[in-house]
């Protein structure tokens, strides 16, 4: 949260309206993302199924945010469990033999973004754990 406040992606506490941010968040399906977000290359949690139906949100899926503060803490969450189980996946072969697939190391590429982005990264531009 503290980096959405930083980029001036949300306002302030008690000071909506006067910086040109607000306390909007993505909607849980993808159709509205507040202009500020999509400047700073908003990437949404949701992923839709390829045989149709309702998208799952990784973020909403922890329970619906009340705020942009909420959003974030659950954003930050969903990076977490995405970071966990390419860990978790990684440590599941580690010591396979290497016809059966074992792996002895795992390289994880572009864990900061040069841009102040939004998802997907250990750490944001401000050097913050994200």
């Amino acid at each position: 949260y503290e980096t959405l406040l930083r980029m001036g992606v949300v306002a302030p506490p008690g000071t909506t309206g006067t910086t040109g941010a607000d306390d909007t968040f993505p909607a849980e399906d993808g159709s509205y993302v507040p202009p500020l977000w999509d400047f700073h290359k908003f990437q949404g949690y949701a992923v839709r199924p390829a045989g149709g139906g309702p998208a799952y949100d990784a973020v909403y899926a922890l329970g619906p945010p009340r705020d942009a503060a909420g959003y974030a803490a659950r954003a930050r969450l969903a990076c977490h469990v995405q970071y966990k189980a390419l860990a978790e996946g990684h440590a599941r072969k580690m010591f396979a033999p290497r016809a059966a697939g074992g792996k002895t190391a795992v390289v994880v590429w572009k864990t900061q973004s040069p841009w102040p982005a939004l998802r997907g990264f250990l750490y944001d531009w401000f050097l913050a754990s994200a």
